[in-house]
Formats: structure tokens, sequence, C-alpha cells
């Protein structure tokens, strides 16, 4: 199987302390930073995380819907799709 690269919107939410980090998509993916840099590198941990769950289950990956203003873009450079849930 080939590596396949998935996008998913995350909203960055400014909080008292920190930067939350939410994704529609994958509503299990929540995580949060102290600024914006650490926020959207621990989203990318956050989504591996919670996308491993649904493959774990056999449960289907979501598919990654369009972004919107406000928005940004969170890449998952290697994805390997390890069962035939991807994308159901």
């Amino acid at each position: 199987m080939r590596d396949v690269s998935l996008r998913y919107p995350a909203t960055l939410t400014k909080t008292k302390h920190n930067i939350l980090v939410t994704f529609t998509d994958v509503p299990e993916a929540i995580t949060f930073g102290k600024d914006k840099r650490s926020a959207l590198l621990n989203a990318v941990d956050a989504l591996e995380t919670a996308l491993s769950f649904y493959l774990d289950n056999q449960k289907s990956v979501p598919i990654p819907s369009k972004i919107k203003r406000g928005q940004k873009l969170i890449s998952l450079k290697k994805f390997h799709p390890r069962s035939k849930y991807l994308y159901k």
C-alpha cells in the first residue's frame, strides 16, 4: 500500500492562557499550546493519535472537509492506511 497525504482543517481558539485546537471532522482530536506554533505542532500529534484509534477500532477514517475562513490545514505527511477503513 502506498502512503497517503491527509490534510484536515483545524480551528484555533484563543483562550485566556492557551490556543485550543479542534477538528470538526475528527472530534476526538483536541489539543492546545501556549502559543500558535506549539498548538499547531501538537495538532499533528493529536490528529495522528485520533486517526489511529479509528483504524484500531476498524472505523472509517473521516474524509477531510473543505477549509473554512480562519482555519488552518494540518497535514499528516505520511499516513499509511493499514486497513480497508480509510475513507468509507
